[in-house]
């Protein structure tokens, strides 16, 4: 009986939430996004790498299905220690609406946890996303917002009406492109002058007029043509 054991524990990790979080409350599509909580571990021993993942949902329940923003990773943690975890980045192209802000912490599971149930976190502040849209109201042609009659060769000036009808406001430049066919909606034959009209930013509900250029209409047969106009034809604006 010389010789006596006991057992002495070193308990694992554990990773949770602390602190506040950072959020905007409003955001609109393809513009920068920057969002930030704290994670603790308030276990007995140092954790190693794991990632921080943050989604948009709408609801508080986190889940893979839901529009991912992006992650932070740390490299570990001590046992005590706390630290943030930002994220920079764009707001992606989803529907607008209204979306919690959740994360998981350690989402992969790669750290063994004294408690894996405290992973999941959402803000109970909202974020609202919005995004431009833009719709031509009206085209005119010599200031008509009936088309006139015209002859072959005659020269005219293209207008456009266009409205943001959306919930954010545009890019400072948007382009517009004009088309001429044989049926509504056609655009097999780009107007080779002033085919591209410019305008400032548009806020929600804004609408602006904008004088383009000169058209020579082609020598065409008798009959019906139509004009099309196509803003933001280059997808420079997220919608």
């Amino acid at each position: 009986n010389n010789t006596r054991s006991e057992s002495f524990t070193i308990p694992p990790p554990n990773l949770t939430a602390t602190g506040t979080v950072s959020a905007p409350t409003t955001i609109a599509i393809g513009t920068a996004m920057s969002v930030s909580s704290s994670v603790i571990n308030n276990g007995g021993s140092s954790a190693g790498g794991f990632i921080i993942r943050y989604r948009l949902s709408t609801n508080t329940t986190y889940e893979t299905t839901d529009t991912l923003l992006g992650d932070y990773t740390f490299t570990g943690l001590s046992a005590g220690a706390s630290g943030s975890a930002p994220w920079n980045g764009t707001c992606p192209n989803m529907t607008t609406g209204t979306y919690y802000l959740v994360w998981r912490i350690d989402d992969g599971g790669t750290v063994t946890e004294s408690n894996e149930s405290d992973n999941v976190f959402y803000r109970s502040t909202t974020i609202t996303v919005t995004a431009p849209e833009l719709v031509v109201t009206d085209i005119l042609m010599n200031g008509l917002t009936t088309l006139p009659t015209v002859a072959a060769g005659q020269d005219v000036r293209l207008d456009f009406d266009v409205l943001n009808q959306g919930t954010a406001g545009t890019i400072p430049s948007v382009h517009l492109q004009w088309w001429w066919g044989t049926s509504s909606g056609a655009k097999t034959n780009p107007i080779a002058t002033g085919d591209i009209a410019w305008f400032d930013g548009l806020s929600p509900g804004e609408s602006e007029r904008d004088t383009d250029a000169s058209w020579i209409i082609p020598n065409l047969a008798p009959g019906t043509y139509w004009i099309t106009a196509e803003i933001d034809y280059d997808g420079r604006v997220a919608e």
